[in-house]
């Protein structure tokens, strides 16, 4: 069958359902589940199986003379055909069981004609320099959104899920501090997004790198994308936390032998961290999840960015708050796909000089609360409460909510410490 052969059987396939859906309504459910009108070739068909989908959402009856105005009251009945073709459409030979068996050739082939794109897109990044070309393939792979249409789970196979899930206590990645996991319900969760936030000098991340630490000794696969200091100061922090070495001394090259020895003894040791350091200062949060996407095949588990202020724009049209409410979105998209535990840091408000009254979450600059799962705030107060670090949950979709976790400043050896298990 030529090319032009395909095409028509493609399109009565396409008109067929659509007859069958407006003939046969009860049938709308299993298919919109299925299929969107972005998987249909032909526009026309594509804008009436749009409207179909419209008024079955909204509750409306679905016949001939409903679709008919739907379209009209979307000022597109001339670019779908008008009348004559929805009266067309209606005289198809079909009955109601035909609905699945039509909607599953519309659904394999969108997904072919998506394959066929991408294959066309990889071979023009061929053109490109080898990094653009990487991330241009990875970007390719995201958009296609090919994959096996699964329309959710029914209850016996849910419950299934739910009981491995039940059964696997590790299911959370501990913290250091027993009082932050009491408010997290055991630890950092995959598939949720943390938003750590504070002002400048809270502490935000020391306890980014500490929980990076902690996961990575306990055996988590984890991964720091900081944007704010190089690997180098990452590093100093981390020895300074895991050895107790003053972190001063790091910084000013100043360590004595015990020190350097110490630092050594863990840096060498069997069970030093599986943790990855990545301070590129030009990132994308695109870029990022391409790269998160390659270290999953050798396992992932935790991931934090440092801080969503600082990743470039991934549109230089965008505002300032469009920008990091597209990061955060995408930061809760890491955490569904790759089923990891996502932490973003990211800065609040100065405030008043000398205000030191708990924040809120009004304080959050430019937005980044929809998308998160847990917002942390962290408060240090050195005149009033010296060596204490406040660690507020602003939002829990898990667990309780304007509670407070007490830590121990610990900053001049990069860390915070265990003070309070929690309090309210």
């Amino acid at each position: 069958m030529g090319r032009a052969g395909v095409l028509d059987s493609e399109l009565q396939t396409e008109s067929t359902l659509l007859g069958t859906l407006i003939l046969f309504p009860a049938t709308i459910p299993d298919v919109v589940v299925r299929i969107s009108g972005k998987d249909f070739y032909h526009p026309r068909n594509e804008l009436i199986f749009d409207a179909i989908a419209g008024l079955f959402s909204e509750g409306n009856p679905v016949s001939a003379t409903s679709v008919l105005a739907e379209l009209d009251r979307r000022q597109v009945l001339t670019k779908a055909g008008g009348a004559p073709y929805l009266t067309d459409l209606i005289q198809v030979q079909t009955t109601g069981g035909d609905a699945k068996y039509y909607c599953d050739l519309i659904f394999n082939k969108a997904r072919l004609r998506r394959i066929n794109d991408l294959g066309n897109k990889l071979i023009q990044a061929t053109e490109l320099d080898a990094d653009e070309a990487v991330l241009a393939v990875h970007k390719f792979v995201e958009e296609a959104d090919i994959d096996n249409g699964c329309t959710g789970y029914d209850f016996d196979s849910a419950y299934q899920s739910w009981t491995e899930w039940y059964d696997n206590e590790s299911v959370a990645i501990p913290t250091p501090w027993p009082g932050v996991n009491h408010l997290l319900y055991g630890g950092w969760h995959r598939g949720r997004l943390y938003t750590i936030t504070g002002r400048p000098g809270a502490g935000k991340s020391a306890l980014c790198l500490n929980a990076m630490l902690q996961a990575a000794r306990a055996g988590y696969r984890s991964v720091v994308y900081s944007l704010e200091m190089g690997r180098e100061e990452c590093m100093s922090r981390t020895l300074s936390a895991a050895t107790s070495v003053p972190l001063k001394s790091l910084f000013m090259h100043r360590l004595t032998a015990d020190e350097k020895a110490r630092i050594d003894g863990f840096a060498s040791s069997a069970t030093r961290p599986r943790m990855r350091i990545n301070d590129n200062p030009s990132q994308t949060i695109e870029s990022i999840v391409a790269d998160c996407r390659s270290l999953k095949k050798r396992g992932l588990d935790l991931v934090a960015v440092d801080h969503s202020l600082l990743l470039a724009p991934s549109d230089k049209r965008w505002a300032l708050h469009q920008q990091v409410n597209h990061v955060a979105a995408q930061c809760k998209l890491l955490s569904k796909k790759m089923d990891c535990a996502v932490l973003l840091l990211h800065q609040m408000n100065r405030g008043r000089e000398g205000e030191t009254r708990k924040p809120l979450m009004k304080d959050l600059r430019e937005g980044a609360e929809m998308d998160s799962d847990v917002i942390l705030a962290l408060t240090r107060d050195t005149d009033m409460r010296p060596g204490e670090i406040d660690v507020s949950v602003l939002k829990n979709r898990m667990g309780p909510s304007n509670a407070t976790a007490t830590l121990l400043d610990e900053l001049n050896y990069g860390r915070l410490g265990c003070f309070r298990q929690y309090g309210q």
